[in-house]
């Protein structure tokens, strides 16, 4: 929460930003894969991981970073599975998110903000 100042309606603008942007980049990360773009594969992949880093998001960084080094050929490995699992860390932190965002009034034990910049 330090990134927010503990202000939890600025931190729940933020998630629905992210989720906004997520959902953007996982379609058009499909829409790469179909064209078998490898350029535009990287670019939402690394896109997907830079929300996945301001939102300290470790497992969806991790997933994204992996189909970014595989399509730049840093490492082999099947593009369509890093992919496939990408997205389901995608929808796994979208659920996540959203949760946080559909949360009402403050938490005092914080762990309603486990997602946001702990």
């Amino acid at each position: 929460m330090a990134y927010v100042f503990g202000d939890l309606t600025v931190a729940r603008k933020i998630a629905q930003q992210a989720i906004r942007d997520l959902q953007q980049q996982q379609l058009n990360l499909t829409v790469a894969l179909q064209q078998a773009d490898a350029e535009k594969i990287y670019y939402h992949a690394h896109s997907i991981n830079g929300v996945a880093c301001v939102m300290k998001c470790a497992q969806l960084s991790t997933a994204a970073r992996a189909l970014e080094v595989c399509v730049n050929g840093q490492h082999p490995g099947d593009t369509n599975q890093l992919a496939s699992d990408l997205a389901l860390h995608v929808q796994n932190t979208i659920k996540a998110l959203a949760d946080f965002t559909a949360a009402s009034g403050d938490d005092p034990s914080g762990s309603e903000n486990s997602m946001i910049g702990k």
